[in-house]
This record gives C-alpha cells, structure tokens and sequence, in this order.
C-alpha cells in the first residue's frame, strides 16, 4: 500500500496505515468496557453476551470500512486483528484497567495461528474497503 492512488471520494491508502491503526488504542473511550467490541471483546461489566459483543463489532467494523476513509480502514483493522489474539478471541469479556499478563502475551507474541488468521482479516478488510472506496 502506498499513499499515492486517491481514491474517488479523495480517500487514500496512507503511509502511515499501521500507525493509524495502532493508535485505535489511544482513541477518546477506546479502552471502556462498553466499547470493547472495538477489540473484539465483550463489555465485561454489563452483562454482554458474546454474540452481542460480535454484532456491535461486525456493525462497527461494516460501519468504519463504508466510511471509505483512512481512519476507518485503521479501526476496522484494529478491530479484525484485535479479534485474532488470544486475549480477545471468542469475545472474551473487557472489564477496564490493565489487562493481564496472559492478555499481553497474546497481543505481542501471538502465536503463528493468531498471526496468520489476523494477516487474513487484515486482507479481506482491505479488500472490501478498496471496493468501498475504489482504491487500488
């Protein structure tokens, strides 16, 4: 991906994507439990099912590829990938504050089937976004 092929609506893949996406983590409310579906998770203080938590997170990640912009590819990315790691996997329930030990091994050191089922995300979400958007 390169920032250079605009887009139709003005939209472009940026340079910077990874950064975009890594920093969903730092976004106003991104780390409250009722908005741990932005991580594949469940909002652990309030009673959320796990197939509640995925429908907010399939509208959420529909939601931010439509928008056909830079910042919506980010989120939808961080949502997919987020939803591959161990820590999140299966919607596990997001209470707040530091996540365990466990929860940090499996977002930095997944293991080689996390991985390769993020990196599958990650290219369908960007397939469907470049469709949205019609970049290349």
């Amino acid at each position: 991906m390169n920032g250079s092929g605009d887009c139709p609506n003005g939209s472009t893949l940026p340079d910077n994507l990874p950064g975009l996406v890594s920093s969903v983590d730092g976004l106003p409310n991104s780390q409250t439990p009722e908005n741990s579906y932005w991580h594949g998770m469940s909002d652990g203080t309030s009673g959320q099912t796990p197939q509640q938590a995925e429908d907010l997170f399939n509208n959420y990640v529909d939601a931010n590829i439509a928008a056909g912009t830079p910042d919506g590819l980010a989120r939808a990315l961080h949502a997919v990938q987020d939803s591959a790691a161990s820590g999140h996997k299966g919607f596990q329930p997001w209470t707040g504050g530091l996540p365990g030990p466990r929860h940090i091994k499996g977002d930095f050191l997944p293991s080689q089937a996390s991985y390769t089922e993020a990196i599958q995300k990650s290219r369908d979400v960007i397939d469907r976004y470049n469709k949205t958007c019609g970049c290349k």
